[in-house]
């Protein structure tokens, strides 16, 4: 109800237009450059997966089993300081019985997070972490001889991949499901081979070339069209992916970033660099525009949030 209200308040007496976008005249180069050639596709990055690995069919919900991992992650940890998980923990048991259940519904409260400082974020620190530990499992068993053991291990990491995909909560947890399939799928192409099944081996391979390929054009997308913030020079191409991206979960992170532009461009300690009036407008209507008009209730209610509560300070603790 609280966003509905603040709606309501702050669309009281304004009259948004239908065209939030200016003129590409009153963009700067590098402006105009990024407004007309951001990219807006929807990859499938779960296209050759279902020849190598095939899909579960299990019932349930796997995100049941992979919120855990984070309360786990102490527990299973090689030792305090590390971030290696043991080969057999009650994590990676959780992992494998996930990876038999079709649906994985990961709760929005995952989010607001934006797709900052990855590598600090902790479900990737952990995620990562587990995901290790299966290819670990997965050469341990292949050193006893159990090949079969060790294939459904490595088949297991691409599920787990393909369970963050599915419906990630944010542009984060799918950027990070993409990567763990494309190390499943070159760690699992090297086992193949070295078990001479080159066709399948072949495979996998041009699976994770394939892999390669989407995550530097979604990570070129997120840095270039989005991250490029200082100066305002992805303001615009923000605005078009919040507003037309074919992809939900771009869009999410786009009118995140808009919360940001409102405020002007943040610094590196949580301070205002620069601002520009006719910019922030810009980015507070297309957020009014989307509460208003967008058919996704989950992008109307997260942009309501993106006015009442986002802030430079808030953005940065994203990277801490």
């Amino acid at each position: 109800m609280r966003f509905f209200v603040l709606v309501s308040f702050i669309l009281s007496g304004i009259l948004l237009a239908a065209d939030l976008t200016p003129p590409t005249t009153e963009m700067t180069t590098t402006q105009r450059f990024l407004f007309k050639s951001v990219p807006l596709e929807k990859i499938d990055t779960n296209n050759g997966l279902e020849k190598l690995t095939g899909f579960p069919t299990g019932s349930g919900n796997a995100a049941d089993h992979y919120v855990r991992l984070e309360s786990l992650f102490n527990e299973d940890r090689t030792a305090p300081d590390k971030y290696t998980i043991k080969k057999r923990s009650k994590g990676v048991n959780e992992i494998l019985r996930a990876v038999s259940i079709k649906e994985c519904h990961l709760s929005p409260n995952y989010y607001p997070r934006m797709t900052t400082g990855q590598s600090k974020q902790p479900d990737v620190v952990v995620f990562m972490a587990y995901t290790q530990a299966l290819f670990d499992l997965a050469k341990e068993l292949e050193e006893r001889s159990d090949y079969k053991g060790a294939g459904a291990v490595y088949r297991s990491a691409l599920i787990f991949g393909w369970h963050l995909t599915q419906e990630p909560p944010s542009l984060l947890t799918y950027i990070l499901g993409i990567r763990i399939k494309l190390m499943a799928a070159k760690e699992y192409s090297s086992f193949l081979q070295r078990k001479l099944d080159i066709n399948r081996s072949n495979l996998a391979l041009d699976y994770a070339v394939f892999l390669e390929d989407a995550l530097n054009k979604n990570m070129g997308k997120l840095n270039v069209y989005l991250g490029n913030m200082i100066g305002f020079n992805s303001l615009y191409s923000t605005i078009k992916i919040a507003t037309e991206d074919p992809d939900f979960i771009w869009r999410q992170e786009a009118v995140m970033r808009l919360g940001i532009f409102r405020h002007g461009v943040p610094g590196s300690q949580g301070t205002i660099i620069a601002t520009g009036k006719k910019e922030q407008q810009y980015a507070s209507d297309t957020l009014l525009y989307i509460i208003k008009n967008t058919k996704y209730p989950t992008l109307k209610e997260l942009a309501a949030w993106s006015v009442k509560q986002l802030t430079p300070d808030s953005f940065l603790s994203q990277k801490k």
